[in-house]
């Protein structure tokens, strides 16, 4: 999750967190080394 200041946006912050999860997914998916990782950034 990316916590950005208040004064941001939180709707562009929920939308770049979203498709990072999503990315770190398809990665995961693909290669046999994300799946550790994948956990460290939860």
């Amino acid at each position: 999750m990316v916590v950005l200041p208040a004064a941001s946006r939180p709707t562009i912050s929920i939308r770049i967190s979203f498709f990072a999860n999503r990315r770190l997914n398809n990665l995961a998916k693909d290669s046999p080394i994300f799946p550790p990782l994948k956990v460290n950034f939860k």
